[in-house]
Formats: C-alpha cells, structure tokens, sequence
C-alpha cells in the first residue's frame, strides 16, 4: 500500500472516531452556508433520474419533496429508493484503486468522482467530478462495471425487503390530491375574507384553528387546481367533498332538499349543501297565503323546494309553491 493510500485510511478513520463522538454527545456542526456544488450535482441527479423512469405530474398522485440539511458531503444519499452508487478513482503515479459508495474524505482526496444511478435495466443517468486531464477507456470501464455491481447488489437487498411498491400509502405518510375547479369559483372557495376556506379546513379536520398540527393544507391556484395535504385519507376526501360542494353548480328546474338555515318576515334562507344558500320567499312557500314564515318553517327544518333562478344580486331564489302546484297537476292528471 503507498504511502499516499495509507495516509488517506488513516484520515478516513480519525474522521469517523470524531464524528461518533460528536453525535454520541449530541453535539453538531454547524453549516454556515450553503454549498453550491452539493445542490446542484443532488438537483441535476435526481432530475435526470426521475425523469428518465417517466414519473411525470400526470401520473404521480403523490410527490416527495425533501428538504436536506447536508452536514458533509457523503457519496449516497438516504432516500425512500436509492438508485445510484459513487464511484472514486485515487491514483499514485500509473497505478490506481475504484472504490464504492465513498465517504466524504475519499471524495475529497480521489481524483474521479462518478456516479451512476440506473436500475436493473440499465443506467439512467451519470455525473462526473475530475480533478486530472482525463480517464482512459480501462479505468471508465472498470468503473461502470464495478458500479453495475454494486447496483445489483443494493436492489437485491432492497427486493428482500420489499418486492414492489406497496398499493397504499403508510398511514403516516403525507398524501397528495390534486384537482381542478372552475378559476372563477376560486373566490367563492374562499368565501368573504376567508370565511369559507377556514370552514372547510376547520370542519373537514376537527380542529378549532387553522394553525393547528392537524388541520388539512389547502392551496388555490389561480389555474384552478385545488392541491390538498394531509396524512389522513379520509380527511382529504371530506375536504374535496366540501370544495366541490361550493363550486358545485345549482340547476333551475331542479327539485332539492333544503335545510332552514334563518327565517325572517320576508321568507326562509335555505341550504342545498354546505356552501350554497338560497332564498324561499314567504310567498312562495305555499299555494295559500302565509301570514308569518314560521307557520310553515322553523330553522333546522328540511323542506322541499324547486330552484327558479337568480335574482339581480346572483341570490338564487327557490320556491315550495310552484313545486306543491306542479305535483297537484300531476294527481289531477
């Protein structure tokens, strides 16, 4: 072994005695900024390999977004699939040594550092650090070999663990559902000074705030897409529910089921579903004349009523009376 090889060792093993006293104690190093190189050879590397195994937006529901806080610059990465393997080549005059999955000292001390990431099929994607004029054929040849190796070797590890991806996600696991509404709808998502999107959040969660760990993230985006977040399945379906619920569009002519909602003398405000009110004049609550609304409706009450239409204001306004009409012709018929 040179010289220069057993320096290296050396250093290697000095480096790890301090780093296990260090976090045995708790203690950390800090970072003051942040190191350029390291994002972009993580952004460009993992861009290339997502986006050669076709995991587009239109096909993933759920994206992982990480957020790492690199305290050295080690060879791997330790993520939800690993893909690729670093490959550093030390040389001492015509000899040289390949090693994988490097460790931060041998990335800082070898000549190459080259990763390759890819799956059993093959390689997706490559990235090369040279601190010489170049590598011939043998030493890129061997380097690839080597790292194909160890590639199979990591997925045969993994595949003992997991054969395939699992159907559904942990329960603990953030999820993702993302849809569109009509961008004209978006303020009415939102309610007057965010009246309605804090209810929604509010009811959908269980929760008294919307600060609080367990309510459901909601974005609006002026496209229209509607992008939920939460762990808890059930919560997302119900607050989709409720969005929909609110940009969900009335049809005149159409019979619904009302829930009484406030009554004053001039009629009975009505709810078809949460987030869509309407009016039911007091003279169009009954084919005979009604002296006071409460004669016929109190708040909580459910009735049946038909939507007419829009009024000047964008109020819709609904009627019990044309609708007890229309059922009396259809008996006498």
């Amino acid at each position: 072994m040179s010289k220069r090889l057993k320096w290296i060792v050396f250093k290697a093993v000095i480096l790890c005695l301090l780093s296990v006293c260090c976090f045995a104690y708790g203690n950390k190093f800090s970072i003051k900024s942040n190191n350029n190189k390291q994002i972009a050879q993580i952004q460009i590397k993992a861009k290339e390999e997502i986006e050669d195994l076709n995991m587009k937006q239109n096909i993933l529901k759920n994206t992982l977004k990480e957020c790492s806080k690199l305290q050295i610059a080690e060879g791997s990465l330790d993520m939800s699939y690993r893909f690729s393997n670093d490959i550093p080549e030390i040389t001492d005059g015509d000899k040289y040594t390949i090693l994988t999955d490097i460790q931060g000292l041998e990335d800082h001390m070898g000549d190459m550092d080259f990763k390759v990431a890819g799956t059993r099929k093959g390689i997706c994607a490559m990235q090369m650090d040279i601190k010489i004029k170049g590598v011939n054929r043998q030493i890129l040849s061997e380097a690839l070999l080597q790292a194909k190796k160890a590639r199979m070797e990591i997925l045969d590890v993994m595949e003992s663990a997991i054969s395939e991806p699992r159907h559904e996600l942990s329960p603990y696991a953030p999820k993702i559902e993302t849809f569109r509404i009509d961008p004209e709808k978006i303020k009415d998502v939102i309610g007057r000074g965010g009246e309605m999107i804090t209810k929604i959040i509010l009811e959908s969660s269980n929760v008294k705030t919307v600060n609080d760990k367990n309510a459901v993230k909601v974005d609006l985006e002026d496209d229209g897409r509607v992008i939920i977040y939460h762990t808890d399945s059930e919560i997302i379906r119900k607050t989709r529910e409720r969005i929909e619920q609110v940009v969900k569009e009335v049809e005149i002519g159409k019979v619904y089921t009302c829930k009484v909602v406030k009554v004053e003398d001039f009629g009975a405000f009505v709810e078809l579903w949460p987030g869509c009110e309407g009016l039911i004049h007091i003279s169009q609550l009954d084919v005979n004349r009604v002296e006071k609304v409460s004669d016929v409706v109190n708040v909580g009450d459910e009735i049946v009523a038909i939507a007419t239409g829009y009024d000047r204001k964008g109020k819709l306004n609904l009627s019990r009376k044309d609708l007890l009409l229309k059922n009396k012709k259809s008996e006498e018929k």
